[in-house]
């Protein structure tokens, strides 16, 4: 029987297991995604009509999707799209793709000022503009600055902030890390920074080595050179009593507040970890003194 003329049921068994011989994550529920992407609906839709049929054009464009997840293009990719943090964001190759234990970052900032504060903040390597767009939400008052190395990103980024309506208080800069900033000019800094070692990112899944930038995600070969180099820096910009929130690898919270205790004894107090819903050890804060 020709494809079109299959049901959704057939349509989605053929994919999964395409998808599975291709041995990438979630076959079924790529399968899913990517039909609903076609169709204009959500999953739930596509999984309570399965006896659905689709037309030519349909079933054509579905196998070509599936093809293209089959080499392990990650399906955020394909869609467009990523939620984060209760929000949809538009995402590309050109930024890593949000992630659910990012949102620790935000909940760990969102317990430091009042809700109602006039906070001024910079989202540091913001990527898709998860973060700061995050923190427009979580705090109403405040204004940001995102900033990010990549002239591509800082394009996804500012579709995502005209997107949720947030032109009026985010602006961006291209910068690298803090450098264009100046002396005690923000109450907060925060970021997702490249936090993988070496050895650590030979060990990450194909479709992430692979397909999501490697600015993004390597550090160097400890994993914290980026972290160093932003606490640094976050000294000389934040103001007295600033806060600093950076997530980082479980393996780095030890050495990072060794970092701290070290090099900058004066300068930092109230340095805390605080851990992700599995337990793991997620973000780092400090308080400028």
């Amino acid at each position: 029987m020709p494809v079109n003329f299959c049901p959704l049921s057939a349509h989605l068994g053929m994919a999964e297991r395409r998808l599975r011989k291709a041995g990438v994550d979630s076959p079924r529920l790529s399968a899913e995604l990517l039909l609903a992407k076609i169709l204009d609906k959500d999953r739930l839709w596509v999984i309570t009509h399965l006896d659905t049929h689709l037309n030519s054009s349909q079933a054509s464009a579905f196998s070509r999707w599936v093809g293209c997840r089959a080499t392990g293009v990650p399906i955020a990719y394909l869609l467009e799209s990523k939620e984060f943090f209760g929000l949809e964001f538009a995402v590309t190759s050109d930024v890593l793709i949000p992630r659910p234990e990012t949102e620790v970052l935000l909940e760990a900032a969102s317990t430091l000022w009042p809700s109602d504060e006039n906070l001024s903040f910079v989202d540091v390597g913001t990527g898709s503009g998860a973060i700061g767009v995050g923190m427009a939400h979580t705090f109403p008052n405040s204004r940001g600055v995102l900033t990010d190395l990549s002239l591509r990103a800082l394009h996804v980024a500012q579709r995502n902030v005209a997107a949720h309506h947030l032109d009026s208080r985010l602006s961006f800069i291209c910068s690298d890390l803090l450098s264009a900033f100046g002396p005690r000019s923000m109450q907060a800094v925060l970021s997702n920074p490249p936090y993988v070692s070496s050895v650590a990112y030979w060990k990450m899944s194909f479709e992430i080595r692979h397909f999501e930038p490697v600015q993004a995600l390597w550090s160097g070969v400890h994993g914290t050179e980026v972290h160093v180099k932003l606490l640094r820096q976050a000294k000389r910009t934040l103001q007295s009593g600033g806060w600093i929130c950076l997530e980082i690898a479980p393996d780095q919270a030890d050495a990072l507040q060794e970092c701290l205790a070290e090099n900058w004894p004066r300068d930092w107090t109230e340095v805390s970890i605080v851990q992700d819903w599995a337990g793991r050890d997620r973000v780092l804060r400090a308080r400028r003194v």
